[in-house]
């Protein structure tokens, strides 16, 4: 094989970043990767890892170059993942639907988090509940994420 046949061999590492900052700080680092033309490959921002950011690169100097000066990179130091480890970050998950209309459920993100309601409908497509919220005076109705309902406790 001669220098040009030879495969790219593409490593996937991890670097810390500020907690709660991990997208802004990913978007920072795409646009440094299509104005510079880095060789990254993809940027993972895994939902269940606060405070770290998985980058696809051909070599460690453009892991470096594209987070050289980023505000909210804590170490510079990667740390290497093996393939075999990053399908669990990109694996989707099929949301299984358990609610149907008369349910009581609670809120658990958002504004109105705590507050229970009534559900009137559940759209699988879009992946969202309607709900009719009970703790009010008046007939007050919402339409949030799958995710952000529980089925109330007691109920």
């Amino acid at each position: 094989m001669s220098e040009q046949e030879k495969p790219i061999r593409r490593q996937f590492y991890g670097i810390s970043v500020t907690a709660g900052r991990e997208i802004a700080v990913a978007l920072i680092i795409k646009q440094r990767v299509t104005s510079m033309e880095l060789p990254v490959y993809s940027i993972i921002v895994p939902d269940r890892i606060r405070g770290m950011i998985i980058l696809e690169v051909e070599g460690l100097h453009a892991l470096y170059q594209a987070t050289l000066g980023v505000k909210h990179v804590k170490k510079r130091r990667p740390v290497l993942i093996k393939e075999g480890e990053i399908e669990q970050f990109v694996v989707v998950r099929p949301i299984t639907v358990h609610l149907k209309p008369g349910d009581i459920v609670t809120i658990v993100r958002g504004p109105l988090r705590g507050v229970k309601g009534k559900v009137i409908s559940v759209n699988e497509k879009k992946e969202e509940v309607e709900l009719s919220i009970l703790e009010t005076d008046f007939r007050m109705t919402t339409t949030v994420p799958l995710d952000d309902v529980r089925p109330a406790e007691g109920e």
